[in-house]
């Protein structure tokens, strides 16, 4: 959505509340007002408003939260670190990056433990073809 979009959208979500207790974007009102003055600022605290007021639902298919902390997503991640690889190469490093990445996020050790699976293939193929 744009940010005119979201402002739209805020608009309609406020319109209808005859206060601000108890809404989601309580946090942004003024001290010495009761309304929210998220529409006096820049664009971020349009964006910022909208994620209260619309809190994104969890989509473990499309956006699964342990691919998408921080600013990259693990799947451009490892888009561009297989620029130049091919088959297995490529298949193996993008696993050894994938569970690297969520280890901490979903489960653990067990992740750790099948990165260090992928990178020990990783380098008996390759070792291999140093070796030709």
């Amino acid at each position: 959505m744009t940010v005119d979009e979201k402002r739209r959208a805020l608009h309609e979500f406020c319109a209808p509340r005859t206060e601000c207790k108890g809404c989601p974007l309580e946090l942004l009102s003024t001290r010495e007002s009761d309304y929210c003055d998220w529409d006096s600022g820049a664009d971020f605290d349009v964006h910022y408003a909208f994620g209260l007021a619309f809190p994104q639902t969890a989509d473990n298919v499309n956006r699964p939260s342990h691919y998408t902390a921080g600013k990259v997503e693990c799947i451009d991640a490892m888009e561009s670190a297989v620029i130049g690889l091919e088959g297995m190469e490529a298949v193996l490093t993008a696993q050894v990056l994938k569970y690297l990445w969520r280890w901490k996020k979903k489960n653990g050790v067990e992740d750790l433990r099948k990165a260090e699976w992928y990178l020990k293939r990783l380098i008996a193929l390759v070792g291999g073809k140093a070796d030709e």
